[in-house]
């Protein structure tokens, strides 16, 4: 038995017994920053993408990386959404007939050398391109996410926030403008109805898709939230340290029960807090 090493940081083993070779695969990961994930709604399996122009699928269970589920892609991947509506993933029947609209993944990528950015949505189960839209003059699209009913996708392209109907791609977009740096985190409300925003100079914003247009915050302060990812808000004050100069917390998000809420810091550790009410 030997084992061997490869330069993707994937390990293999190799077994020789009566003549024949057999290979295992026992480790392996990205080559270069991580920088997305989106955990799939209804399968124990999540994807990472990185700046090493990958996306790979990995199973909460034996938590290995899929081996035949490994994407590559154009530039480097800044982030990741799955629609809330997909299928199960099964990774023993990857079948090519199974095109169900949201068996969606949609990804955000970002070329910095040549100020070009895209958002592409595929079928993760048969590897199809569904949609693809480039942005020029901006580096990447770092924030990308799916409404709770699966309609729409946000994504935040530059300092401005693009809304797309999922369910017919062939329509322009919603375009919203407010932001004056490059947004970086956003969050949808239970009824599809709002989006919040935080950018890169610690703007926080409020968008209604009924009005296309900026809210002010006191008319969302009874809104719910689907999700809590982003770092800048009244209800994740209580994460920044005395002190903080805003660039100490990278990521955040909240428990589906709202009882608990992580968090990286610059420091490269993570902390989980208790939410007392």
């Amino acid at each position: 038995v030997s084992t061997q090493s490869t330069g993707g940081n994937e390990i293999f083993s190799l077994s020789l017994s009566d003549s024949s070779l057999s290979i295992s695969y026992l480790l392996g990961g990205h080559r270069d920053e991580l920088w997305a994930l989106a955990v799939h709604p209804s399968s124990s399996f999540f994807v990472t993408g990185s700046n090493d122009k990958t996306i790979r699928f990995w199973n909460f269970n034996d938590r290995q990386v899929v081996l035949d589920k490994i994407l590559l892609v154009d530039d480097q991947v800044k982030s990741l959404a799955f629609h809330p509506l997909s299928t199960p993933i099964n990774p023993s029947e990857h079948s090519k007939q199974n095109t169900n609209v949201t068996n969606h993944l949609a990804i955000g990528t970002g070329n910095k050398e040549q100020r070009k950015a895209e958002i592409r949505i595929i079928n993760y189960e048969t590897t199809d391109e569904v949609f693809r839209v480039t942005r020029t003059n901006i580096d990447s699209i770092d924030a990308l996410k799916f409404s709770p009913s699966g309609r729409f996708l946000a994504a935040g392209a530059g300092n401005v926030l693009e809304v797309f109907p999922t369910f017919d791609l062939s329509k322009p977009p919603l375009r919203l403008s407010g932001h004056s740096s490059r947004i970086i985190h956003l969050d949808w409300s239970t009824d599809n109805r709002y989006i919040v925003t935080n950018s890169t100079d610690y703007e926080i914003l409020f968008w209604s898709l009924q009005s296309s247009a900026r809210v002010s915050p006191q008319s969302v302060r009874d809104v719910q939230w689907a999700t809590t990812t982003c770092i800048l808000g009244w209800g994740v004050q209580g994460i920044w340290p005395e002190g903080s100069d805003g660039t100490d917390i990278n990521a955040l998000q909240l428990s589906n029960d709202s009882k608990a809420v992580s968090y990286t810091h610059l420091r490269a550790h993570e902390t989980v807090l208790d939410l007392v009410c």
